[in-house]
C-alpha cells in the first residue's frame, strides 16, 4: 500500500512539474510574446534620395516679359522635369551678386545660375570658393573647374531678324537697339546686316548701345536718334527696357521687332516678327549635362538644335514678303545654306 501511495505522488510530481515547464513557454495573457522570442533587427527605410536644389539669379525682374522671363522659365521648366527645389532672386545687381551667390553656396544649391552675361566676372570670382556647387553662366565666356558657359548661336536668329526688318522697311535702313557690346553682339550685327541684304541689297543694319539691359530712358533716347537718323525698324535686343523701344516705335510710326519673347501682343499693328529662344530647352539641357557629370564647360545651342525659333510675320505683312521670309527659314532648317559670321564663338 505505501509503495502504491509513493507511486502516485512521484506521478502527481511529474504532472505539477511539467505543468509548470508548459506555463513559463506560454505567451503572455495579454499576448506580447516578446520575452520569448529572439530578439529581430529593428525594419529600416532606404536613405531618401537628395532632392535637386538649383537657384537662378537675374538682372531684372522675371516679370518684364522678355530676357529675365524667359529665364524664370527656364528654371520652372528644370523644376516641374526633375522634381528639384528652385529659387530665385530678381533685380540683383553687380555689386549685390557676390552676396547673392555666397548666400545660395552656403544653403548647399547643386547649381547656381546667372541669367546674364554681366555676371560673368563675378561668377568667376565666386565659383571657386564653393567647390560642390556648379555655377552656371547664361550667356558668359569664364569657364573654369566648376564655371560653365551656356551660349545660344544668337547670330542665326539675328539674320532673321534682318530679313524681316529688310522685307518691311520703307526707307532701307534698320537698327538693332542692344544693351552691352560683346563678342556675340559684334557677330550678331553682321548676321544682321546679311539677312537685311538679302531682303534688300541696299539695306543698311546699324547698331546703338544703351549701356543698360533695363533702363528705359536709354532705350528711348537711343531708338529716338535712330528713327530720326533714318532707321524705320528697331529691334528691341534688351530686357524690360524693350516697351520703351516699342513705345519710341509707336510714336514715330516705326517697327519693331522682339527680342527673347514674343512681343505681338504689346502692339500687333507695330511689332513684325519676334526672335525666340527656348530658355526650358536651354535650362533643362544644361541642368542634364552637370548632372550627368559633363566635361564639357560650354554649351552652345541653334536654331537647328530646336533652341531657337522666329515667330510668324505679322498679319499686316504683304503675303508675298511672308512668303520670302517663310522659305528662307525652311531652308535653313533644312541645312541648305549657312549662316557665316567672324568670331571666336563657333
Amino acid at each position: 500500500m505505501l509503495k502504491r501511495i509513493v507511486s502516485i505522488v512521484l506521478c502527481l510530481m511529474m504532472l505539477f512539474a511539467c505543468l509548470a515547464a508548459t506555463a513559463c513557454s506560454a505567451p503572455a495573457a495579454n499576448g506580447d510574446s516578446t520575452a520569448t522570442q529572439a530578439p529581430q533587427a529593428a525594419a529600416t527605410e532606404p536613405p531618401a534620395e537628395k532632392k535637386l536644389k538649383i537657384a537662378m539669379i537675374c538682372s531684372g525682374a522675371i516679370n518684364d516679359g522678355s530676357w529675365n522671363t524667359s529665364g524664370y522659365n527656364g528654371l520652372m521648366a528644370i523644376g516641374e522635369k526633375y522634381g528639384a527645389e528652385t529659387a530665385y532672386s530678381e533685380q540683383v545687381s553687380i555689386d549685390e551678386l557676390p552676396t547673392v551667390l555666397r548666400s545660395y553656396g552656403r544653403e548647399g544649391f547643386d547649381i547656381i545660375i546667372a541669367h546674364s552675361m554681366e555676371y560673368d566676372e563675378q561668377m568667376k570670382r565666386i565659383a571657386p570658393e564653393f567647390p560642390d556647387t556648379k555655377f552656371v553662366t547664361v550667356n558668359g565666356f569664364s569657364t573654369g573647374d566648376n564655371l560653365y558657359a551656356v551660349q545660344f548661336k544668337y547670330w542665326e536668329l539675328q539674320y532673321f531678324v534682318g530679313l524681316a526688318a529688310g522685307l518691311v522697311s520703307k526707307t532701307g535702313q534698320v537698327a538693332d537697339i542692344a544693351a552691352m557690346e560683346t563678342e556675340m553682339t559684334k557677330m550678331e550685327i553682321q548676321a544682321l546686316q546679311q539677312g537685311a541684304a538679302y531682303a534688300n541689297a541696299a539695306c543698311v543694319a546699324k547698331i546703338s548701345y544703351t549701356g543698360d539691359w533695363n533702363d528705359l530712358a536709354k532705350a528711348k533716347e537711343a531708338s529716338l536718334a535712330q528713327i530720326a537718323d533714318g532707321s524705320d525698324v528697331l529691334e528691341a535686343n534688351v530686357s524690360s527696357a524693350t516697351s520703351a523701344i516699342l513705345g519710341a516705335c509707336q510714336e514715330k510710326g516705326a517697327y519693331c521687332i522682339g527680342w527673347g519673347n514674343d512681343i505681338s501682343s504689346m502692339d500687333p499693328k507695330t511689332v513684325v516678327v519676334s526672335a525666340l529662344f527656348g530658355m526650358e530647352g536651354l535650362y533643362t539641357i544644361t541642368a542634364e549635362m552637370l548632372m550627368n557629370g559633363t566635361s564639357d564647360r560650354n554649351l552652345l545651342l541653334s536654331m537647328r538644335d530646336g533652341a531657337m525659333s522666329m515667330t510668324k510675320m505679322a498679319d499686316w505683312v504683304p503675303q508675298d514678303k511672308k512668303d520670302i521670309f517663310d522659305q528662307r527659314l525652311a531652308d535653313y532648317l533644312a541645312g541648305k545654306f549657312d549662316i557665316k559670321v567672324e568670331g571666336a564663338l563657333q
